[in-house]
């Protein structure tokens, strides 16, 4: 699976329009930044994510730093544990949730400091997840064009 440079993955605009104005790349996240972006995660996706082979963290935080962020996670899990999470997560507190034909599941809930949502798209074989500060309906317009960009640098994905 061929991951898209993160400009690439979500335009800058679509993560402005959707999470901040002055929201920028962070360019260097570092370990504790990848905790942060798996946190969010439950334990099977959690070992899912951990077993692929290949995956991509972006990150995108307000001009300055603050405690919000968006993190999209791109990945190719393996058959048998794409299924089984497919299966956790229908049985959880996601909900199943439309994105461009891509079977996908979405979760809203109340932080410390604001709104959070994840989402976990799949298109095929390719997994995206996005988490963020915000309101589904935000997470929504960045998981659409995640995993349009995914299709595109993966003609294999299309419908």
């Amino acid at each position: 699976m061929v991951h898209p440079g993160c400009d690439e993955l979500v335009p800058l605009p679509v993560v402005q329009a959707n999470f901040s104005a002055t929201a920028v790349p962070y360019e260097t996240p570092g370990e504790g930044d990848r905790k942060q972006a798996l946190g969010a995660l439950g334990p099977v996706a959690r070992a899912t994510l951990e077993a692929t082979g290949s995956q991509q963290i972006c990150y995108w935080m307000v001009e300055g730093g603050s405690d919000g962020g968006v993190h999209v996670i791109t990945a190719q899990p393996r058959p048998d544990d794409r299924e089984r999470l497919l299966t956790a997560l229908a049985s959880s507190v996601y909900a199943e949730i439309e994105i461009d034909g891509a079977t996908a599941f979405g979760s809203e809930r109340d932080a410390s400091v604001s709104t959070r949502y994840d989402i976990h798209a799949f298109a095929g074989p390719a997994w995206v997840i996005v988490s963020g500060s915000g309101y589904l309906d935000h997470g929504r317009s960045i998981a659409e064009a995640a995993v349009a960009a995914t299709r595109a640098a993966n003609p294999q994905l299309a419908n």
